[in-house]
C-alpha cells in the first residue's frame, strides 16, 4: 500500500517509532518515498569544515550497495545540492537553527548544465536519477552540519509536483523529529560511553577533561586529588585550593602547538614544575572536532606509580638499568620521542630498547607492556 493511501497517523507513528540510525531507510525513507512517488530515497548527514563538507551518517532507500559506496566515498563532493544550495546567498546557507527547506533540485541549479557534469554521467544516470526533491535542516540545530532527504525519479518519470512539495510538507516534522531524536541519542551514547571509559580508567592514572575555554568539565577520583578539583552538587567542578598545578596545565593547552597528526594521536608529555606541591608529570592530548580542538585530556601520573616500579619488581624482569629507566616512562604513556628526548638518546636507540625489553617481558606491543606494567603493582 502506497503511504499516501495509508492513515497519516499510521505513517507518522512509524517515523517517530525509528531508534537506531540503522533503520532510517525502513523506517523513515521508504515511507516518505512512498508518500512522493519516488522511486529511490536517500538520507545524508554532512559536516561543515570551513568551505569543505564531511559525510557523516547516511542511509539509503532502493539504492544499490556500489552505487551508495561510490557516493560516500567520492561523489557526495560534487553533489549539486551542496554546491548550489552552499553558495553565497544558496538556500542551504540560509537554513534557520531549527527550521526547514524543501525544494527540487530544478529550482537552485541548471540542468542543462547538469546533465553534462561527471557526476548527473557518472552518478545520476546509472542510477536512473533526474528529478530531485530535497528536504534540507540542521540537524538538531547544529550550524555546522547539514542534513538531506533526497527523493529521487528517473528521467522518463514526471518532475515532482506542488502537491508532492505539499505531502512531503505534511510528513516532514515527523521525519524531522525522528531524526532530531536519534542525533541527540546518539550524542547521549558516545558521551556515555567516554565518561565509562574515563571512569575504567587505572585508579592509579588521574584523568581531567578541559574545554578549549580552560573549564574543568570532567574528573575522576585521582585527577580531582592531583588538581585540589572538587564538585558541587550541581555537577560543577571547581579548584578548592592551590590553583597553580591546573593553571600550568591550562596554559600548556593555550600555549602549545598541537599542529601534526602525530601530537594529535599521542598528545605530549608536560612536566609540572617542581615549585609546586608536588612532582607531576601529566600526558594532554587534543580532542578534535570539525573546526580543530574541542577540548583537551589531561592524564597524570604521579610517584605512586613510579615508586612502585622501582627495584626489584623491574629487576625480576632481567632488564637493566637503562631499560628500567625506559620502561618507567613507558609506564606514563611517553612516546619513543618523549622517552628519547629525557634520556637524552635518539629515537633508533629508543626503539632497539623497546625491542629488547618486549622479548625479555614476553609481549608484542606497547599496550601489552604497560598492561603488564600495572598488573605488576
Amino acid at each position: 500500500m502506497q503511504a499516501s493511501q495509508r492513515n497519516p497517523m499510521e505513517v507518522c507513528s512509524q517515523m517517530l517509532a525509528c531508534r537506531k540510525f540503522e533503520d532510517v531507510a525502513d523506517k523513515i525513507l521508504r515511507p516518505l518515498a512512498e508518500c512522493v512517488s519516488a522511486q529511490t530515497a536517500s538520507f545524508r548527514q554532512f559536516h561543515l569544515n570551513g568551505k569543505s563538507f564531511a559525510i557523516g551518517k547516511n542511509a539509503c532507500h532502493q539504492v544499490a550497495d556500489r552505487s551508495h559506496q561510490q557516493y560516500a566515498a567520492y561523489f557526495y563532493r560534487q553533489d549539486p545540492v551542496l554546491q548550489f544550495g552552499m553558495a553565497p546567498g544558496g538556500r542551504l546557507g540560509n537554513l534557520s537553527r531549527f527550521g526547514y527547506d524543501l525544494f527540487c533540485l530544478a529550482d537552485i541549479c541548471d540542468y542543462r548544465r547538469l546533465i553534462r557534469s561527471e557526476y548527473y554521467q557518472e552518478f545520476f544516470e546509472p542510477n536512473h536519477i533526474h528529478h530531485v526533491l530535497v528536504l534540507a535542516f540542521r540537524l538538531f540545530g547544529n550550524r555546522d552540519q547539514v542534513a538531506l532527504l533526497g527523493f529521487h525519479r528517473p528521467s522518463d518519470a514526471p518532475n515532482f509536483t506542488k502537491q508532492d512539495v505539499i505531502r512531503a510538507r505534511y510528513f516532514a516534522p515527523a521525519a524531522l523529529s525522528a531524526l532530531h531524536g536519534l542525533t541527540v541519542e546518539n550524542a547521549l551514547v558516545k558521551n556515555r560511553t567516554i565518561i565509562e571509559s574515563l571512569e575504567r580508567a587505572s585508579k592509579k592514572t588521574g584523568v581531567v577533561l578541559i574545554d578549549r575555554n580552560g573549564t574543568v568539565v570532567y574528573a575522576n577520583e585521582k585527577g580531582a586529588a592531583s588538581f585540589s578539583i572538587v564538585r558541587d552538587e550541581f555537577g560543577d567542578y571547581h579548584v578548592d585550593g592551590n590553583t597553580e598545578k591546573l593553571q600550568q596545565v591550562t596554559r600548556a593547552c593555550i600555549e602549545e602547538d598541537w599542529r601534526g597528526t602525530k601530537v594529535v594521536e599521542t598528545g605530549k608529555l608536560i612536566k609540572i614544575r617542581a615549585d609546586c606541591a608536588d612532582n607531576l608529570s601529566v600526558r594532554i592530548q587534543p580532542l578534535m572536532r570539525d573546526r580543530g580542538i574541542g577540548a583537551f585530556l589531561v592524564m597524570t601520573d604521579d610517584d605512586e606509580p613510579q615508586a612502585a616500579l622501582l627495584g626489584d619488581q623491574l629487576s625480576s624482569l632481567g632488564l637493566t638499568a637503562r631499560e628500567q629507566d625506559i620502561t618507567r616512562l613507558l609506564g606514563q604513556g611517553a612516546s619513543n620521542k618523549d622517552i628519547a628526548a629525557d634520556l637524552g638518546i635518539s629515537v633508533r636507540t629508543t626503539e632497539n630498547h623497546l625491542r629488547s625489553i618486549y622479548a625479555k617481558v614476553g609481549v608484542n606491543s606497547r599496550s601489552q607492556m604497560i598492561s603488564r606494567l600495572f598488573n605488576l603493582t
